[in-house]
């Protein structure tokens, strides 16, 4: 797949096409859906980043449409993908940031890549690291990450590889996967609106842990990252949200 915002980690991956979701809005406020997306002036854009647990790609690759693929490798190996639909979160600030971008290699080693594939003009690629990055590049990754709801998609990969390991029966290593993803998500989901009621299930899974009730533990931990993908999802999409939240 060439697209346009790819947030990829170091390995070219195909992700399975069945692995796709797809749903109808997209922005997380009011005012970015009145955006209007100027798409005779539409520059593509392909944002990775690379680490040694997998890779990621956003791709940015229609004015109102960014495919996150997520392949976590290890064992279990783990894909997802998800097609966001809509004006992406911040897209004007994005493409004023992308304007000026040239061919630039920041650091030896390729952590990240982005690429801005303008129509009717020369393509662009930086490459650069967390230790070579400059503040304006810090800004502009954030707001890749946040277009392309990098945190979400990563997250449900987690959730995935800890059911697999549930599935069999593994639940000592379950427990691991499925707290990188309450990790990774953070505080995106709290909504002022909405009663948390996930932190008590936390301080139980960490006490069955500790017991070595891994069974308990990993049970309760996949319930809190469920709620607090769904918690998100619904923030960032409202009723819309729950297409993008769908079993594989």
């Amino acid at each position: 797949m060439v697209s346009l915002l790819a947030l990829s980690l170091s390995f070219a991956v195909a992700v399975p096409a069945c692995c796709r979701v797809q749903s109808e809005t997209h922005s997380s406020t009011k005012e970015e859906h009145d955006v209007e997306t100027n798409k005779d002036s539409f520059s593509a854009l392909e944002f990775v980043r690379k680490r040694t647990t997998g890779q990621i790609t956003i791709q940015w690759d229609a004015p109102e449409q960014v495919v996150v693929s997520v392949w976590l490798i290890g064992k279990p190996e783990v894909k997802l993908e998800r097609t966001w639909q809509g004006p992406p979160t911040g897209a004007e600030k994005i493409r004023a940031e992308v304007t000026f971008l040239q061919d630039e290699k920041l650091d030896r080693v390729e952590e990240y890549t982005l690429r801005s594939m303008p129509e009717g003009a020369a393509a662009a690629t930086v490459i650069w690291s967390d230790g070579a990055e400059t503040e304006k590049m810090a800004s502009l990754r954030r707001m890749l990450e946040e277009a392309g709801h990098l945190h979400c998609a990563e997250a449900m990969a987690y959730l995935k590889r800890g059911r697999v390991l549930v599935a069999d029966k593994d639940h000592s290593k379950a427990v691991q996967p499925l707290r990188v993803g309450i990790e990774i998500l953070g505080d995106r989901y709290e909504d002022p609106d909405s009663i948390d009621d996930t932190g008590m299930k936390l301080v139980m899974a960490r006490s069955n842990q500790e017991k070595e009730e891994f069974e308990t533990a990993a049970t309760l931990l996949d319930r809190v990252l469920e709620s607090r993908i769904r918690q998100y999802l619904h923030l960032r999409f409202g009723e819309g949200g729950a297409k993008y939240y769908l079993e594989e």
